[in-house]
């Protein structure tokens, strides 16, 4: 049971704290959007493509509702790690009508011990290894003439 909670600690780490897997966005218990492709905004916080799931005209325009994003009655829950779901976090909407920035999403999780992060370090170099070694399979790129 400790390593599988060690490898998903270390998952969650890799993913930028579930940052790079996505949101779904959900109000009153309904899944109201998908918030994907995250780029970090200015310190603290992260743009987001945000794509409704209904084509229901309510919907699309509450989410570009200040007064949507100012009510905090909504919650995250992560694309990959599900059973996570962040109620702590608020969003604006961005500056593009499909973006959303938001401030606190992310996972939750115990701060990795020194023996941990020496863990997710030689895991993290032996993927990129693996990745040199699958790049020396490959046959050479023909230069261009």
């Amino acid at each position: 049971m400790a390593s599988e909670d060690l490898d998903r600690r270390l998952r969650i780490i890799e993913s930028s704290y579930g940052r790079e897997h996505g949101w779904y966005l959900e109000h009153h218990g309904v899944r109201i959007a998908v918030l994907s492709e995250p780029k970090w905004a200015e310190m603290f916080w992260v743009a987001y493509r945000i794509e409704p799931t209904s084509d229901d005209p309510k919907v699309r325009e509450m989410l570009r509702s200040d007064q949507f994003w100012g009510s905090c009655d909504y919650v995250f829950r992560n694309r990959d790690f599900r059973e996570e779901v962040v109620d702590r976090a608020f969003g604006n909407r961005g500056p593009q009508e499909d973006e959303v920035t938001v401030r606190g999403l992310y996972i939750t999780i115990k701060e990795p011990t020194l023996w941990e992060t020496v863990r997710c370090f030689r895991r993290l170099w032996r993927a990129r290894k693996r990745m040199e070694t699958c790049e020396g399979l490959r046959p050479p790129t023909p230069l261009a003439t």
